[in-house]
Protein backbone atom coordinates (compact mmCIF):
# COMPACT_ATOMS: atom_id res chain seq x y z
CA UNK A 1 0.00 0.00 0.00
CA UNK A 2 2.25 2.78 0.50
CA UNK A 3 1.84 6.48 1.96
CA UNK A 4 0.43 9.09 0.77
CA UNK A 5 2.11 11.72 -0.73
CA UNK A 6 2.37 14.42 1.94
CA UNK A 7 3.04 11.79 4.80
CA UNK A 8 6.30 11.06 2.26
CA UNK A 9 7.55 14.27 1.74
CA UNK A 10 7.39 14.45 5.58
CA UNK A 11 9.08 11.37 5.88
CA UNK A 12 11.98 12.66 3.71
CA UNK A 13 12.37 16.03 5.72
CA UNK A 14 12.42 14.07 8.77
CA UNK A 15 15.25 11.81 7.36
CA UNK A 16 17.65 14.83 6.15
CA UNK A 17 17.33 16.56 9.04
CA UNK A 18 18.05 13.61 11.31
CA UNK A 19 20.98 13.32 9.22
CA UNK A 20 22.22 16.96 9.13
CA UNK A 21 21.63 17.11 13.23
CA UNK A 22 23.89 14.09 13.06
CA UNK A 23 26.76 15.26 10.98
CA UNK A 24 26.90 18.56 12.62
CA UNK A 25 26.02 21.05 10.00
CA UNK A 26 23.09 22.63 11.49
CA UNK A 27 24.69 23.10 15.17
CA UNK A 28 27.76 24.89 13.77
CA UNK A 29 25.36 27.47 12.26
CA UNK A 30 23.75 30.15 14.89
CA UNK A 31 19.93 29.62 15.09
CA UNK A 32 19.21 32.48 13.09
CA UNK A 33 21.48 32.55 9.81
CA UNK A 34 25.39 32.79 9.38
CA UNK A 35 26.74 36.48 9.31
CA UNK A 36 29.73 37.75 7.13
CA UNK A 37 31.59 41.05 8.66
CA UNK A 38 33.21 43.30 6.71
CA UNK A 39 35.09 46.87 7.35
CA UNK A 40 37.47 48.49 5.46
CA UNK A 41 41.18 48.33 6.29
CA UNK A 42 43.08 50.95 4.78
CA UNK A 43 41.28 50.57 1.76
CA UNK A 44 40.65 47.36 1.12
CA UNK A 45 38.38 45.32 2.86
CA UNK A 46 38.28 42.62 5.64
CA UNK A 47 35.70 40.22 6.04
CA UNK A 48 35.33 36.68 8.09
CA UNK A 49 32.16 35.21 9.50
CA UNK A 50 33.44 36.29 12.87
CA UNK A 51 33.94 39.76 13.72
CA UNK A 52 37.97 40.53 12.65
CA UNK A 53 40.78 41.66 14.89
CA UNK A 54 41.52 44.09 12.10
CA UNK A 55 37.86 45.39 12.53
CA UNK A 56 37.92 45.95 16.54
CA UNK A 57 37.16 49.95 16.91
CA UNK A 58 36.19 50.67 13.30
CA UNK A 59 32.74 50.60 11.75
CA UNK A 60 31.82 47.80 10.13
CA UNK A 61 28.83 45.77 8.05
CA UNK A 62 27.12 42.63 9.22
CA UNK A 63 25.87 40.98 5.91
CA UNK A 64 23.92 37.74 4.77
CA UNK A 65 26.03 35.06 2.89
CA UNK A 66 24.65 36.89 -0.40
CA UNK A 67 26.06 39.90 0.61
CA UNK A 68 22.68 41.84 1.33
CA UNK A 69 23.56 44.01 4.23
CA UNK A 70 21.72 43.42 7.58
CA UNK A 71 23.36 46.27 9.83
CA UNK A 72 26.17 48.66 9.87
CA UNK A 73 27.39 49.74 12.84
CA UNK A 74 29.37 52.66 13.20
CA UNK A 75 32.55 52.83 14.78
CA UNK A 76 32.94 53.97 18.61
CA UNK A 77 33.10 57.29 19.34
CA UNK A 78 36.18 59.19 20.09
CA UNK A 79 36.63 62.14 23.39
CA UNK A 80 35.86 64.69 21.26
CA UNK A 81 32.73 63.55 19.92
CA UNK A 82 31.90 61.86 23.29
CA UNK A 83 32.33 65.63 24.30
CA UNK A 84 30.58 67.08 21.47
CA UNK A 85 27.14 64.78 22.49
CA UNK A 86 27.81 65.75 25.83
CA UNK A 87 27.67 69.61 25.59
CA UNK A 88 24.81 68.76 22.64
CA UNK A 89 22.93 66.88 25.39
CA UNK A 90 23.44 69.46 27.89
CA UNK A 91 22.40 72.68 25.19
CA UNK A 92 18.81 70.13 24.21
CA UNK A 93 18.28 69.71 28.05
CA UNK A 94 18.51 73.43 29.05
CA UNK A 95 16.46 74.32 25.74
CA UNK A 96 14.38 71.87 27.35
CA UNK A 97 14.26 73.00 30.46
CA UNK A 98 13.55 76.79 29.60
CA UNK A 99 11.05 75.91 27.66
CA UNK A 100 8.88 74.32 30.65
CA UNK A 101 9.65 76.99 32.44
CA UNK A 102 8.15 79.41 30.02
CA UNK A 103 5.14 76.72 29.59
CA UNK A 104 4.77 77.08 33.14
CA UNK A 105 4.70 81.36 33.52
CA UNK A 106 2.17 80.90 30.27
CA UNK A 107 -0.06 78.86 32.13
CA UNK A 108 0.03 80.68 35.44
CA UNK A 109 -0.80 83.52 33.52
CA UNK A 110 -3.66 81.92 31.57
CA UNK A 111 -5.25 80.97 35.26
CA UNK A 112 -4.53 84.53 36.63
CA UNK A 113 -6.15 86.87 33.88
CA UNK A 114 -9.14 84.88 32.37
CA UNK A 115 -9.26 87.43 29.11
CA UNK A 116 -7.39 90.44 27.59
CA UNK A 117 -9.93 93.19 29.71
CA UNK A 118 -8.45 91.48 33.17
CA UNK A 119 -4.62 91.77 32.22
CA UNK A 120 -5.75 95.72 30.76
CA UNK A 121 -7.48 96.43 33.76
CA UNK A 122 -4.45 95.15 36.44
CA UNK A 123 -1.87 97.05 34.17
CA UNK A 124 -4.20 100.65 34.67
CA UNK A 125 -4.80 99.43 38.06
CA UNK A 126 -0.71 99.32 38.87
CA UNK A 127 -0.30 102.61 36.21
CA UNK A 128 -2.36 104.79 39.04
CA UNK A 129 -0.97 103.35 42.02
CA UNK A 130 2.57 104.16 40.74
CA UNK A 131 1.58 107.87 39.39
CA UNK A 132 0.01 108.29 43.07
CA UNK A 133 3.41 107.03 44.91
CA UNK A 134 5.44 109.66 42.09
CA UNK A 135 3.01 112.22 42.87
CA UNK A 136 3.36 111.79 46.89
CA UNK A 137 7.36 111.41 46.19
CA UNK A 138 7.29 114.68 44.84
CA UNK A 139 5.34 116.19 46.97
CA UNK A 140 7.47 114.73 49.80
CA UNK A 141 10.60 116.19 47.43
CA UNK A 142 9.46 119.94 47.28
CA UNK A 143 8.50 120.18 51.09
CA UNK A 144 12.24 120.66 52.13
CA UNK A 145 12.61 123.41 49.07
CA UNK A 146 9.14 125.49 50.42
CA UNK A 147 10.59 124.97 54.20
CA UNK A 148 14.32 126.61 53.16
CA UNK A 149 12.60 129.06 51.36
CA UNK A 150 10.35 130.27 54.17
CA UNK A 151 13.24 129.73 56.15
CA UNK A 152 15.05 132.33 53.61
CA UNK A 153 12.14 134.61 54.12
CA UNK A 154 11.61 134.40 57.62
CA UNK A 155 15.88 135.11 58.02
CA UNK A 156 15.58 138.29 55.69
CA UNK A 157 12.50 139.99 57.66
CA UNK A 158 14.64 139.22 60.99
CA UNK A 159 17.49 140.98 59.28
CA UNK A 160 15.51 144.02 58.17
CA UNK A 161 13.87 144.10 61.88
CA UNK A 162 17.36 144.46 63.10
CA UNK A 163 18.40 146.79 60.89
CA UNK A 164 15.48 148.87 61.74
CA UNK A 165 14.96 148.90 57.49
CA UNK A 166 10.92 149.11 56.64
CA UNK A 167 9.84 149.25 60.46
CA UNK A 168 10.18 152.37 63.01
CA UNK A 169 13.47 152.12 64.90
CA UNK A 170 11.68 153.69 67.71
CA UNK A 171 8.90 151.09 67.64
CA UNK A 172 11.28 147.95 67.04
CA UNK A 173 13.41 149.27 70.22
CA UNK A 174 10.39 149.52 72.10
CA UNK A 175 9.52 146.23 71.23
CA UNK A 176 12.40 144.44 72.03
CA UNK A 177 12.70 146.27 75.26
CA UNK A 178 9.39 145.13 75.85
CA UNK A 179 10.29 141.16 75.71
CA UNK A 180 13.44 142.13 77.69
CA UNK A 181 11.52 143.25 80.37
CA UNK A 182 8.54 140.39 80.26
CA UNK A 183 11.32 137.98 80.34
CA UNK A 184 13.16 139.53 83.60
CA UNK A 185 9.95 139.39 85.41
Amino acid sequence: MGFPRAERVLAGFSWVFALAVSSGTLAAQPAGAASIYCCDVGGQPVCGDILPAACYGRAYREMSPSGIVRRSVPAPLTADEIAQRAAAEHKRRAEEAERMRQLRLDQALLETYRSVQDLDSRRDRELRDLDRSIRELRARESEPERRYQRASELGAELARVRDGAGVDADAARATAAQATGARSM
